[in-house]
């Protein structure tokens, strides 16, 4: 017994001992600033090596001695670069690693032009100390200078183990065609492959603390075996990625299972006070049948929620419980097989019910009613009022610059957000840079680097994360002029993704009120992977945040002034949520 116990206090001492070196080796590896023993930051180092490479390559121009000269200067950077306080550096810095293969790249060039080969060789192969990229292959099959060489074997062997990530990742294997019967080798990668690539890369698994990722994927493993069509696969699928509770983090079936999963009828609800409400009829034929404010009651003779519930929510990727409602009652609720039509309960505000048989399928498109996506209006007190439905492409930059002669003539400014799903960033930061002279602040923003090696002096255990070193700073725009009057952003529960990240740099910036409900909680940076029989699958690779670290994803983005929608006030046509954002900003 005693020499039980003695065992275990020194393997408990061993274990802390090993731990601690284990930290120290972490705190290298990911750049600790204490770590570091040099007179440069990163920025200096980054600007003086690309200042030498600029002065080499055109050094480069003057003949074979002005070759011999630039090959100088790069060497001399590659000897900066080693400095034990500079290399330390490049492990916090993707910047400097890339610094270092351009002077490889660039020397590799210089050798060729002087037709040493076996120089030009080894600098090319240098490169693959930092990393193998297709697109360094492809540049450097066609760089004029290395023309001479691309019948050595050493150089074809080069360019094929640099094209080697493309053959891991996207590989034809995985990535076949659409046909109505996959083999269960193929199903069993697709599933494989999402699972796989989800625990080496996936950023939330902090929100859903409680799943076993890989008990969960035994399980599935079970019915994808025994599907025995791609229907019936895509169908199981598209109920996996759900458990992960991310709304970036999706399964699409192939283009040919479109109308089988995603076609419904041409009407739009929402869930307001607990009920669902038809807030859109977008085609001409269904009008008579039913109208604006109605409530549906049950769908194929199930009670709405309960429907809700059994029969879309397993196909939900959804980031809060705001988020899930949206995707329950406003995008999914009556998506279905386009041959299949779907029978309604509706009552009408006058309280009369009736059944309804709607075709998911067959509606002319000249019928369709569009939605205005942008709309201006002045209101009460001077205020303009701009609704910004998308973040896809610039129309609402051109949509908001085109009435920014009136927004700096008003008293005030409404920014509707409630309906925008998203897009590209970059748009709302080119709107939000008209309301402030300030540098726009970033998101604080990281990615899992939780590699082999790191998972080897960590024990196997630990997710570890690093900062995308071109979001490390503030974007600052220069605008000839900004309106510095109120400002009221409407959001709610369909504000998503793009739309969040405008908000956290208005709401950073203080520079007015948030008015509505609390956001959808879900953004980030998905990687996008094929799947076999034509689906793909997304998944949320970065974490972003509050400048700050506050964590919004998973949580939503709250407003400064909550209003809650009525039944009552949408069938009379009254926006309670406008009217308190003009509210409060007619208010000294």
């Amino acid at each position: 017994m005693y020499c039980f116990f003695l065992l275990k206090v020194i393997y408990r001492l061993c274990v802390v001992a090993c731990l601690s070196i284990g930290l120290s080796q972490i705190a290298f590896a990911m750049g600790d600033p204490k770590s570091m023993n040099t007179d440069y930051d990163q920025s200096h180092a980054i600007n003086k090596v690309q200042k030498a490479r600029e002065r080499a390559l055109k050094l480069a121009n003057g003949g074979d001695a002005g070759l011999v000269e630039a090959i100088a200067v790069d060497q001399e950077q590659l000897e900066f670069l080693k400095r034990r306080g500079i290399e330390e550096l490049a492990y916090g810095n993707d910047s400097l690693v890339d610094r270092e293969l351009d002077l490889h790249r660039d020397l590799a060039g210089f050798y060729a032009r002087l037709h040493n080969k076996e120089r030009a060789l080894d600098e090319l192969e240098r490169m693959e100390m930092r990393a193998d990229v297709p697109l360094i292959a492809r540049y450097v099959r066609s760089a004029p200078e290395f023309a001479f060489l691309r019948s050595e074997p050493r150089f074809l062997a080069f360019l094929a183990r640099l094209e080697s990530p493309t053959v891991v990742w996207h590989g034809t294997a995985f990535a076949t065609g659409y046909k109505a019967n996959l083999t269960v080798e193929e199903r069993v990668a697709g599933l494989s492959d999402f699972w796989a690539r989800v625990r080496s890369g996936f950023v939330h698994f902090d929100n859903v603390p409680n799943l076993d990722w890989n008990q969960k994927y035994l399980e599935f493993l079970g019915r994808v075996v025994k599907s025995e069509s791609t229907i019936e696969y895509y169908d199981t699928l598209m109920q996996f990625a759900p458990l992960l509770r991310d709304g970036h983090t999706n399964i699409y079936p192939p283009k040919e299972l479109f109308s089988h999963f995603y076609t419904s009828p041409p009407i739009r609800t929402d869930l307001i006070e607990g009920k669902v409400i038809v807030t859109a009829v977008l085609d001409k034929s269904l009008k008579a049948k039913i109208r604006k404010g109605d409530e549906i009651l049950a769908i194929d003779g199930k009670e709405v929620h309960q429907y809700a519930n059994e029969r879309v929510l397993p196909y939900v990727s959804s980031s809060t419980p705001q988020d899930a409602d949206v995707r329950l009652y406003s995008y999914q609720l009556l998506h279905g097989d386009a041959k299949q039509p779907v029978s309604l309960t509706i009552r009408t505000p006058g309280g009369s019910s009736s059944e309804l048989l709607l075709p998911r399928d067959g509606y002319l498109p000249s019928d369709g009613l569009r939605l205005a996506t942008f709309e201006t209006k002045r209101l009460a007190h001077n205020i303009i009022y701009l609704s910004l439905d998308e973040f896809e492409d610039d129309e609402g930059v051109k949509e908001f610059e085109k009435i920014l002669p009136d927004i700096m003539r008003s008293d005030g400014l409404i920014l509707d957000l409630r309906q925008n799903g998203g897009g590209n960033t970059k748009f709302g930061y080119d709107i939000l840079s008209y309301l402030t002279d300030q540098p726009m602040p970033l998101e604080y923003s990281t990615y899992r680097i939780d590699d082999g090696y790191m998972q080897h002096i960590a024990g196997d255990e630990g997710f570890f994360y690093k900062r995308p070193v071109n979001l490390e700073k503030a974007e600052h725009y220069s605008r000839k002029e900004h309106f510095s009057g109120k400002v009221a952003v409407l959001i709610g529960p369909k504000t998503f993704s793009a739309a969040e990240d405008f908000l956290v740099s208005f709401d950073t910036l203080k520079r007015g009120i948030m008015v509505g409900a609390a956001s959808g909680g879900s953004t980030g940076q998905p990687i996008f992977i094929s799947l076999p029989g034509g689906g793909t699958a997304r998944i949320c690779v970065k974490d972003d945040r509050y400048p700050d670290g506050r964590k919004f994803v998973g949580v939503g983005i709250k407003p400064q002034v909550e209003v809650s929608e009525t039944v009552a006030d949408y069938r009379v046509g009254k926006d309670a949520v406008i009217e308190t954002a003009v509210e409060r900003l007619s208010q000294d």
